[in-house]
């Protein structure tokens, strides 16, 4: 038998940072809270949240390994996007993530998780 898949192209291979597997096993999790509503946080948290140096730094992290996926993958693939939309939600990052989110719908206009994703972000981001 060899490797050649029986239709479209063949399985690609990359070598990602060890955060992208933790983040992006989130994304069911996240797709949860925004078709429930989302979920309750404790504390004194404001919807325009700060990111610390390191926190900013993970996120700086993050959008370099997200641009990495943006080139490597399909055109309409939104991995990179829910990679990026997950790592964002780590910090509470909602204004940027509103982004990603405008982003996803751009690629899949038509997909219920990303309208979902993308309304309940838009619900919490400032205005």
């Amino acid at each position: 038998m060899g490797a050649d898949p029986i239709s479209g192209r063949p399985a690609e291979i990359a070598n990602l940072p060890a955060t992208a597997p933790q983040r992006l096993e989130r994304v069911p999790e996240l797709m949860q809270h925004a078709k429930l509503g989302g979920i309750q946080v404790r504390g004194g948290i404001t919807q325009a949240q700060r990111a610390s140096l390191e926190q900013q730094a993970a996120v700086s992290e993050a959008r370099v390994t997200y641009d990495r996926l943006r080139r490597e993958m399909p055109a309409d693939d939104i991995t990179p996007e829910l990679f990026l939309y997950a790592a964002l939600y780590e910090y509470l990052l909602y204004d940027d993530m509103k982004t990603v989110a405008d982003e996803m719908l751009r690629k899949q206009p038509n997909d219920d998780n990303v309208k979902a994703l993308a309304a309940w972000v838009h619900s919490r981001a400032v205005r």
